[in-house]
């Protein structure tokens, strides 16, 4: 559902995405801690929305609560932290005086899979490709896809 396959390439499901989460967590006992408590609070709070578990809800539904989720961590992230942004206080940024989100435990899961998902499909053959990386290969002139420009124009980077 984060990558699916297009026209250009497969999705990350394809690319093994969901192993590459697996030998992650394998590994790390925080990572398991996060990714198993997350699968546990998505579940319990699509049984309290709709009687029945993310994976046993339609796509329809399955969307829409990712949505929410993705909401949640855009305004978490917006929130005012209760500390200065200087460096002394690095680490203490994420409390906040304002009252968190209702949504917040799985929204900062979902912000988890869907960064470890991205990671895994674009250092993976099938994202790799659908980059376009030719690897280490000599060229006798480099010139910056007219997107890219057009993407940094529109965010305010060029003038």
């Amino acid at each position: 559902m984060i990558i699916p396959a297009d026209e250009v390439s497969g999705s990350a499901v394809e690319a093994g995405a969901p192993e590459f989460i697996d030998v992650l967590c394998s590994g790390s006992e925080r990572l398991a801690d996060i990714f198993c408590g997350g699968i546990l609070w998505l579940d319990n709070h699509m049984v309290d929305e709709y009687g029945e578990r993310f994976f046993d809800s339609t796509a329809a539904k399955q969307d829409a609560e990712l949505a929410k989720l993705v909401e949640a961590e855009t305004a978490l992230r917006q929130r005012k932290p209760a500390y200065g942004s200087a460096n002394e206080n690095m680490g203490h940024r994420e409390y906040s005086t304002e009252p968190t989100h209702s949504l917040a435990p799985g929204a900062r899961f979902f912000d988890w899979v869907r960064k470890m998902t991205v990671d895994a499909f674009y250092t993976s053959p099938i994202g790799v490709k659908d980059v376009g990386y030719m690897g280490n290969t000599g060229m006798t002139k480099y010139e910056v896809p007219e997107e890219a420009i057009a993407y940094l124009k529109r965010k305010g980077a060029l003038s």
